[in-house]
């Protein structure tokens, strides 16, 4: 596996602990800033058979994504996760192979494997520092946009602007109708009526209540009816 030493906060540590504690399999490299952490994992298919196949994962740009053959081209890649902020990963004791762990998204989950202990814990620190920075970037921009705003600097799209009923009700629709939309993020719950703009994930009035108690610098809460 491959680790960027251009980052900073959260994922600088990562490096930091990976050079000290010399990872096995792992070689701190500065190739690209824009990457996280890169290398070989197994990742369990979605067949019948549930078969195990060795891919080449790349976390980058606030996503996840893997090469059947390595560093390929970019018609190779495929996106795991298209967005870390609305992910989750833990390790999991559910499958009957050592070193595992599972990525979980609102419609699906994927279970990967590393070669050693040491290779697992290095993917599990760095996919929970991606979400970390991805959820840090949105904040920040939430903040910009609100302090162009507060100075009159900031100009929503024309269709909202205008004050179109009919564009704002079925952008709404759209976004009631996207997979995984239909349930509370936090809770489960069917049918919500709240959202976090910039978590991008619907909540039931209950878990709304809660993310605003967060504060808007970790949770800006809308309703998606009003």
């Amino acid at each position: 596996a491959v680790v960027s030493t251009q980052s900073t906060g959260e994922e600088e540590k990562v490096t930091t602990k990976l050079k000290s504690n010399k990872y096995d399999g792992l070689m701190i490299t500065p190739k690209d800033e824009k990457v996280l952490l890169e290398g070989y994992l197994y990742k369990q298919s979605h067949n019948t058979f549930k078969t195990w196949k060795r891919r080449y994962f790349i976390i980058k740009t606030n996503q996840l994504h893997y090469q059947k053959r390595g560093k390929g081209k970019d018609e190779d890649n495929k996106v795991v996760s298209e967005d870390l902020r609305i992910s989750q990963v833990r390790s999991t004791d559910e499958q009957d192979r050592r070193y595992c762990f599972e990525l979980i998204m609102p419609t699906k989950k994927i279970f990967l494997q590393a070669d050693s202990q040491k290779v697992k814990d290095a993917w599990i620190k760095s996919l929970q520092c991606g979400i970390e920075a991805a959820i840090h970037n949105t904040t920040s921009t939430n903040e910009n946009d609100s302090e162009r705003e507060r100075k009159g600097g900031y100009n929503p799209p024309e269709n909202i602007k205008s004050g179109n009923s009919e564009e704002i009700l079925r952008l709404l629709d759209d976004i009631k109708n996207l997979p995984g939309n239909e349930l509370c993020a936090d809770c489960g719950s069917n049918e919500p009526v709240w959202a976090s703009i910039n978590l991008g994930v619907t909540l039931c009035i209950l878990c709304s209540g809660i993310h605003r108690n967060l504060g808007v610098h970790i949770s800006k809460v809308r309703s998606i009816e009003l």
